[in-house]
């Protein structure tokens, strides 16, 4: 049962799969990405490092206070050891944290332009 839905997975993998048609099916081995790779300038640089240092941040110090409790209760001494998980997570957080995409913030736009939105009244 589990090799059926394994091959049902492949499958559609396989017939959606955009690369996978143009080469298997179309016999076409040019492929043009969809997107181009984003550039970062020294600012969104600056907030990717600071987004994923603050994630790695929180997740260790709050794994390795569940941890702490549950081995705390089991009566287990505490050792290095215990820097390994949450450690490990940390830098796997950091990591997706720096591929997430960049948030750009949308410039306000005057009252003057969009009149719809004029909150002022004018006085006769």
């Amino acid at each position: 049962m589990l090799t059926l839905i394994g091959a049902i997975i492949w499958t559609l993998y396989f017939s959606k799969a955009r690369r996978v048609r143009l080469v298997f099916i179309e016999k076409n081995w040019k492929y043009i990405p969809y997107s181009e790779r984003r550039a970062l300038n020294a600012e969104e640089k600056k907030k990717l490092r600071n987004r994923s240092l603050v994630f790695a941040l929180v997740t260790f110090f709050l794994l390795l206070l569940i941890m702490g409790y549950v081995l705390k209760d089991e009566g287990k001494s505490l050792d290095t050891g215990i820097f390994a998980l949450p450690l490990f997570y940390a830098l796997v957080v950091a990591v997706i944290a720096w591929y997430l995409p960049v948030r750009k913030k949308q410039e306000k736009k005057s009252s003057l332009e969009n009149p719809s939105k004029n909150t002022e009244v004018e006085k006769p």
